[in-house]
């Protein structure tokens, strides 16, 4: 507001006018007329009442009709101390002034622009702006710009005003029209003429221009501007002593345009924004929680904190994302829904970097929270930064392992392609370049699961398309690669496109890093794409463009990078010595040495571990077995600190998935059979086996809150974690350093040896862990005789049975440990080689239903050719072995290995479950803690079939209630006391009534849902009764409730979990049975486990568990679970006709069918009645004979 009353009406006396710019002065300290103000004029009960006195004092000195401005002054005074609310709550909207614009036109100008301040700055947004703008323009038609000069300046700031905030479909072009607007106002509005005025405008004009810079993403033009004007203001505020609105919003400013410009230039510090924004936060009074004033400051802080570099990034990042959190509190779609978003949006670039706790959780995080915002941007309002959403987005779903990866990447290019619709190579042109780029890897990637989706699932892309081209009969897996071909070649010359274009505007020495990399995508791509008519010349050009990136690397010392690159060129030397060209291994060799310098094992890992795996593939090569073997004892090594370097449940699933593609154990022991080492094969196999089972199920991952363990413990794990925490965050921060090539090689040497310190100690409390708590921690080596431990009987064989792998596709191999007649222990080694990868690949199905991937048929009749004859056989020639504990190697173990037709040496055949007692177990370490959980006191039996009701997305299951029915009334048939038997059906079937059975219970029949979460383990779960409503923890139990000793199942001998796919999981990313929620529920305490392997039809499931449980239940037949299972399941496919069914109950004493419920009846009457109708025309048949209805089910454990 004007210091003046204005040039018009009667002179005032010097004591009123002192009195009027006494007041003017109070107001400028006092109150908050910003625009980023919370809208009400803020004061506390003191200001609002020293004003109001003020006020007061004056009214009766001033004449309406002698001086219509003073009075008219005066009445905007008071106006805005009516709005003006201590509590907090919401005024009515300033009204239209009492005085006309001809009376008082400067002062119906102010009344106007109070009206904007109030309802611009007020979280609501359902104010009238159009109303506002028509006022002002009003006022231009009505005052001269001549006469009325200082008028017409105030109503240029005006309609600025209302601009910054108009929404409209095209605001950078009415931003510049404001622009030009404050600039022509400050013309009038200098600093001598009007100080405060001139204060305030330039603030309006950092407003403009800070939202111009991210409109625009012309950030050094615009936020230059800002810092110069917010400099300037806030020198006349502390000149003047004046803390109020001005002052801290000027600080708010310039923070920010700090934070920007110190993003896009290193020559700022990131020091100068912290200072102004803490200022505001810590003593603007005005900032109040929960205000848009005070989010507004949040979303600045998380901004600046964003940008920080270097060692402190991962912590800055940490609070960056806090303080979004904080802003929106007040930010809500409700409520600034447009604040809302850009804050949603800010916070998702936050977690998408963010490399504490779970990465892969942090970016899906940030996907998500783009997603929801996505369609708040638009490339009319804001083209910018609806292109860097989309670029950001296309980034995500690039590098995302959750959900097809066919789908994501597709995802990718078609937000990529939306970026690129509005940036351009000359305004944003390394961005515009990482764009195509980005878009060309996708392209890339979208073209090799095009091959054959049915090999995605076990061999990488590249190993597909050198096979691909490849006579038949040679290794060739694809034999329609013609029709394949011209969509591999399309995606393929897109990619191409990219990087080519990306090149014309990224030059080695202005952008050295963002073109070496995509030169090095170029490289691949190149060889990919030429793979099929031209291969040696691609791969000549790869090598061209790898090798002057590694020039530009070593000039520029960009280190990072150029390990990186070598690595890249010692892949590419590696497929020259495939094609059979020796001379490459030592080039290969060289580049993979030279890039360990960089890659260290304790600060990359990943990278270090990949690079001895590529030195022990190149050895096999060159068949240099021992130098092979001594490569991966490295990456075992490695593998073994898995943990540390993924200390989350998601990250642990990403490297799991990493681990399982590459096969390292089976390759290991692949190594140590062609030397002869077959015991230590064994403990190869072995090691990767329980490291496999003890990532999936998270079980080092650290709680502080253990129920089972004491104070003692709890300290160690608590020392463990903190020394983890130090270490893993000198390890980021030196990554960090490493790739932004901040630090000297004697910088990087300390921070490599504090780190190894570091190591040391964490090292140390990781055994302290082992030694007095629990001995497999951080999963120690297994011994020979640790895996012997677990041979509870001398008729009982382990039988670890691996596949070929893509690695080294020799075939298969079964690696038998048992004691022989004597007692002697034995390692035996049988070598399988039709059980390749091609032929596991050819057991998915392409194009699979809606219950399993698995092409069932051909499971059953070919794998006993490819290697389960062989072993039945050879296992057969040892009559003393009647028992099997099969330990299956990757996707061998989704597969239903029991039910296997083999051929028997008088040429018969049979199921290999039926030659022997078979049982999978993850590992020899399972299968031990399956045999000690064997021994109980417990007798009580539980049935739980059908809880009610569910959650949205899970089906009622009828047949699965009749079927617990049925299996507590076998109990008490055979003999199990009523009291012990515990049946538990529908709305009964509560999660706290279950748990109580469970922990009693001998055997358990679980007839439920229940799922496996592969990206948070332990939160696989069974689910029970409890609608959407009801909390997920009250309906709910989660392997993690079992494994920390909350829910002890310890004594359970057989849980039976017949409604699910509950030992099935991922297969695309990682192929491993171990990780179901039967081998959960083995860790947990149980002894064994039934479950199946993909959804089975309701009645054969029904049938088949009756017919289990009338076996296993039956103490006289004293049949072990396997045995039990392997006799239901003949009897289903081989003597359950539609004779028999037609008339099928199930086998009770005591129990008819007026006994029965409801719901029993109307299953048997169903089953009943459809073989009834079947059996007219065909009495004899076997409805369920095909193994899609009896084969699914497993043993897991003993």
């Amino acid at each position: 507001m004007n210091n003046q009353p204005g040039q018009t009406g009667q002179a005032v006396d010097n004591e009123t006018l002192n009195l009027y710019r006494d007041l003017i002065l109070e107001v400028m300290r006092r109150g908050d007329l910003s625009a980023t103000g919370t809208g009400n004029w803020s004061l506390d009960a003191e200001g609002k009442a020293a004003l109001q006195a003020r006020v007061d004092a004056l009214l009766p000195h001033i004449d309406r009709v002698k001086q219509p401005q003073f009075w008219a002054s005066l009445q905007n005074m008071l106006e805005m101390l009516s709005l003006s609310r201590v509590d907090q709550e919401p005024a009515a909207m300033p009204a239209e002034p009492s005085f006309s614009v001809e009376e008082a036109p400067v002062q119906w100008v102010q009344a106007q622009m109070l009206r904007s301040f109030y309802t611009l700055g007020y979280l609501e947004d359902n104010f009238k702006r159009e109303e506002l703008l028509a006022s002002f323009e009003q006022a231009f038609t009505l005052l001269d710009p001549v006469i009325n000069i200082e008028e017409w300046n105030y109503a240029l700031v005006g309609r600025a005003q209302v601009r910054v905030h108009r929404r409209t479909d095209k605001p950078v072009p009415l931003l510049l029209q404001s622009l030009e607007d404050v600039n022509q106002a400050l013309h009038f509005f200098t600093y001598e003429r009007n100080p405060e005025r001139w204060a305030m405008t330039l603030n309006m004009r950092c407003l403009l221009c800070a939202e111009l810079g991210q409109l625009t993403g012309e950030h050094a033009k615009y936020n230059s501007r800002v810092v110069e004007d917010t400099s300037q203001v806030i020198a006349f505020c502390q000149e003047a002593q004046i803390s109020s609105y001005m002052y801290y919003d000027a600080l708010l400013a310039r923070g920010m345009a700090y934070t920007m410009l110190a993003a896009h230039n290193q020559n700022y510090s990131l020091d100068l924004a912290l200072a102004d924004l803490n200022m505001v936060l810590q003593q603007d009074v005005q900032c109040e929680p929960l205000t848009e004033h005070w989010a507004t400051v949040h979303v600045a802080l998380g901004s600046a904190y964003y940008y920080v570099q270097g060692g402190e990034r991962v912590q800055a990042l940490r609070q960056a994302i806090a303080h979004f959190d904080e802003a929106l509190r007040a930010f809500t779609p409700e409520h600034n829904r447009l604040q809302w978003a850009h804050t949603i949006f800010l916070r998702a670039l936050a977690y998408s970097d963010y490399a504490e706790g779970s990465v892969l959780r942090n970016k899906e995080r940030a996907l998500q929270d783009m997603l929801r915002v996505v369609d708040d941007f638009s490339p009319e309002i804001a083209p910018t930064r609806w292109a860097f959403l989309h670029a950001n987005l296309g980034n995500l779903y690039l590098i995302r392992l959750i959900g097809r990866r066919g789908e994501n990447y597709e995802q990718a290019i078609e937000h990529y392609g939306q970026a690129l619709t509005v940036l351009s190579p000359k305004e944003h042109t390394v961005t515009w370049a990482l764009v195509l780029v980005g878009r060309g890897v996708a392209y890339r990637q979208s073209a090799m699961p095009a091959v054959d989706q049915r090999y995605s699932y076990t061999i990488s892309p590249l190993e597909i398309l050198t096979r691909a081209f490849q006579p038949l009969g040679e290794g060739n897996i694809i034999q329609d690669i013609a029709q394949l071909l011209p969509h591999y070649l399309k995606y393929m010359r897109l990619a191409m496109q990219d990087f080519d274009a990306a090149l014309t505007v990224l030059s080695p020495t202005a952008h050295p890093r963002e073109w070496g990399y995509a030169c090095r995508e170029r490289a691949t791509t190149n060889t990919l794409y030429k793979i099929g008519s031209n291969f040696m010349d691609g791969r000549k050009d790869a090598l061209a463009d790898l090798d002057a990136v590694l020039a530009v690397y070593e000039r520029q010392h960009l280190r990072f990078d150029w390990a990186v690159t070598l690595n890249n060129r010692a892949l590419f030397y590696f497929s020259r010595l495939q094609s059979g060209q020796l001379s490459a291994a030592q080039p290969a060799l060289r580049d993979a040495s030279a890039a360990l310098t960089v890659f260290t094992r304790l600060t990359y890992p990943r990278e270090y571990r990949n690079l001895y795996a590529l030195r022990a593939r190149i050895f096999s090569y060159l068949e240099q077995w021992e130098q092979a073997h001594e490569a991966l004892l490295i990456v075992r090594d490695v593998l073994r600190t898995t943990l540390l370097n993924a200390p989350s449940g998601s990250d642990q699933f990403e490297e799991l998935a990493e681990v399982s593609a590459h096969d390292i154990y089976v390759y290991a022991a692949q190594v140590l059979v062609k030397l002869r080492r077959y015991a230590e094969a064994v403990v190869a196999l072995e090691e990767g086996r329980a490291q496999q089972l003890r990532l999936a199920l998270a079980l080092d991952t650290i709680t502080t809150t253990r129920a089972t363990e004491d104070a003692a413990a709890q300290k160690r794990r608590q020392t463990f974690l903190a020394l983890r925490e130090r270490w893993h965050t000198r390890q980021q921060a030196l990554n960090l350093e490493t790739q932004q090539g901040t630090l000297s090689q004697e910088e990087l040497d300390l921070a490599a040896r504090q780190l190894e310190e570091n190591w040391q100690e964490l090292m140390s409390a990781a055994q302290l862990i082992q030694r007095h708590d629990d001995p497999s921690f951080m999963q120690p080596v297994p011994t020979l005789q640790d895996i012997a431990s677990a041979l509870a009987t001398k008729d009982e064989a382990l039988v670890y049975l691996v596949s070929g792998v893509f690695m080294a596709d020799h075939g298969g191999m079964a690696l038998m440990v048992s004691h022989q007649p004597d007692g002697d222990l034995s390692v035996q080694h049988l070598d399988l080689p039709h059980l390749s990868l091609e032929t596991i690949s050819g057991v998915f199905d392409p194009n699979p239903s809606a219950d399993t991937v698995l092409k069932i048929d051909t499971i059953i009749q070919t794998l006993g050719a490819a290697g389960l004859t062989s072993l039945s056989q050879f296992l057969l020639s040892q009559p003393h072995l009647r028992r099997v504990r099969l330990i299956p190697y990757g996707r061998l173990g989704l597969l239903p290995l029991p039910a296997v037709r083999v051929t028997l040496p008088d040429k018969r055949w049979a199921h290999f479950g039926e030659l022997f007692e078979v049982t999978l177990v993850p590992s020899a370490q399972a299968a031990r803690i399956s045999y000690n959980h064997l021994h109980t006191t417990k007798e009580d039996i539980l049935a739980v079939g059908n809880p009610q009701p569910l959650p949205a997305g899970y089906k009622s299951l009828h047949y699965a209630e009749a079927e617990a029915e049925v299996a507590a009334a076998l109990a008490r048939k055979h003999g199990h006391a009523v009291p012990a038997v515990q049946e538990i059906l529908g709305e009964q079937a509560l999660k706290q009534q279950v748990i109580e059975g469970l922990q009693r219970a001998w055997y358990a029949h679980l007839a439920l849902h229940g799922e496996y979460l592969p990206y948070d383990p332990q939160a696989s779960q069974l689910i029970f009764a409890g609608a959407e409503a009801t909390p997920e923890t009250e309906r709910t139990l989660t392997l993690r409730e079992t494994l920390d000793g909350r829910v002890n199942l310890h004594g359970l001998r057989l849980l039976v979990l017949s409604a699910c796919e509950t030992s099935v999981i991922d297969i695309e990313r990682v192929p491993d049975e171990g990780l179901g929620l039967a081998s959960g529920f083995l860790q947990a305490g149980v002894a064994g486990v039934v479950a199946s392997l993909w959804q089975v039809n309701d009645r054969a499931t029904y049938l088949l568990m009756n017919r289990f449980a009338d076996l296993f239940l039956n103490r006289s037949l004293q049949l072990t679970p396997a045995q039990a299972l392997a006799q239901a399941q003949r009897w289903l496919r081989e003597e359950a006709s539609y004779q028999v069914l037609a008339n099928y109950k199930p086998s009770l004493l005591a129990f008819s069918i007026q006994r029965m419920s409801e719901n029993q009846q109307k299953v048997l009457n169903t089953i009943r009645h459809h073989a009834a109708e079947r059996a007219r025309t065909n009495p004899n048949a076997l409805p369920y004979a095909d193994p899609r209805f009896w084969a699914a089910f497993v043993v897991t454990g003993r």
